[in-house]
Order: structure tokens, then C-alpha cells, then sequence
């Protein structure tokens, strides 16, 4: 298969149904009307139910320069851009897709003058803070100022083999990110790595209270 294609998953979802699958079940995912103009249909999302918008935007690959200018023309102004991985190969695995396009695109966004915000997941053993480091690095060569949050993986579905990360991990990782650059950079899932007052302690010793 080529590389610039995606593998996907199996969603039992009928197309244009704008639902997603939570825990087994078919739910809402956004409000959405239909329009027509110049030949075109075009599906509007009047509102989305989610806390976490990536599970229904998916993780950028559709955010083609085309698709950006059309979306910027219905009104869109923001993204939240979730980067899984800078190795294409842990890309791959992760998501199905290439992810040449993805690491193309916070440059795409911002030239377009949308506001732009990334977050990665931090996973042990796949995707850790070398690799969320290099991630920064892209985006502190585009805009220093880009919002960069870094999520502790825990285990749900398909990835219960991995582990959670602790918290000297999830420092490590803030302090390499830190080092690129970036200027605006968060931890978050704190509930995941914090476990008590000895992790509380060692990560407010080690990061900007900003950060949090």
C-alpha cells in the first residue's frame, strides 16, 4: 500500500451519519446541516459534543491546503491539531496514515492567520520525550508562540498493553520540549502521573506553574 494512503479502521458508521463510537455505542457527535452551491454539497457542523474535538476531526490528514481555504471560507478560525508521532513509522502504526502531511501543516494553518493549538500524547515505550521533542522542534521553527500540550497516555482500548507514564518521565519530556524553544507549553492528564503529595512535590520543583 502507499505510504500517502490510510488504513482505516471499521467504524460501522454510515457516511454522513455524523456519529462516533464511545465505548461500543454509537453517539452524536455534532449538530450538522447540508448545502448546496455551485455543484458542491457541503456538510456544515453547526456544533460539536465532544471534549476532545480530535476524535471527530480526526488527527489532520483530511486538512488538505484546499479543504484549509474552504474551511476558512465557512468561518472556521481555530484547529486543535493532534500530532501522534514524528517517526513515520510509529505514525503509521498509530494511526493508519502517513504523517509527511501532518507535520506540513501547523505552517499551513498559521499562514492562513487560523489560531492554532497541538497536543501530543506522551505513550512509554512508542512515543516518548525524544520523539515529542522532536515534534517541538517543527514547531518552534514555524511559530515559537504555538500552544503545545503534552497528554499522558493511560491505557483504553487497542493500547491497554502500554503503560502510563510517570511523572519524572513526563518532566524529562517538558524540560526536551522546553528546549527547542517553544514558549507556551502544558502538561496535561496530571490525574494520570500524579499519585501523591512525593509527585505533586517533585513535578511543581521542576516546571513552570505555567505549565499546568
Amino acid at each position: 500500500m502507499e505510504t500517502s494512503k490510510c488504513q482505516l479502521k471499521k467504524q460501522d458508521l454510515p457516511p454522513g451519519s455524523c456519529l462516533v463510537k464511545v465505548d461500543g455505542k454509537k453517539q452524536p457527535a455534532c449538530q450538522a446541516t447540508l448545502r448546496y452551491e455551485n455543484g458542491d454539497i457541503y456538510r456544515l457542523i453547526t456544533s460539536v459534543h465532544l471534549s476532545r474535538p480530535e476524535n471527530y476531526l480526526s488527527n489532520g490528514y483530511g486538512l488538505t491546503p484546499q479543504n484549509l481555504d474552504r474551511l476558512q471560507a465557512a468561518g472556521v478560525d481555530a484547529f486543535w491539531l493532534d500530532i501522534k508521532a514524528h517517526d513515520a513509522e510509529k505514525h503509521k502504526w498509530l494511526t493508519g496514515c502517513s504523517n509527511a502531511h501532518i507535520l506540513r501543516l501547523p505552517e499551513e494553518i498559521l499562514k492562513r492567520g487560523f489560531t492554532l493549538e497541538v497536543l501530543s500524547l506522551y505513550i512509554p515505550n512508542l512515543v516518548e520525550s525524544d520523539e515529542l521533542e522532536r515534534i517541538a522542534r517543527v514547531l518552534s521553527e514555524v511559530d515559537p508562540a504555538i500552544p503545545f500540550t503534552i497528554l499522558a497516555f493511560f491505557p483504553e482500548h487497542q493500547m491497554k498493553d502500554f503503560r502510563r507514564p510517570n511523572t519524572k518521565e513526563m518532566v524529562e519530556a517538558y524540560k526536551k520540549v522546553q528546549s527547542t524553544g517553544l514558549q507556551n507549553i502544558k502538561l496535561g492528564n496530571l490525574g494520570v502521573f500524579i499519585h501523591n503529595d512525593e509527585d505533586r512535590d517533585y513535578l511543581l520543583a521542576n516546571i513552570d506553574t505555567g505549565a499546568l
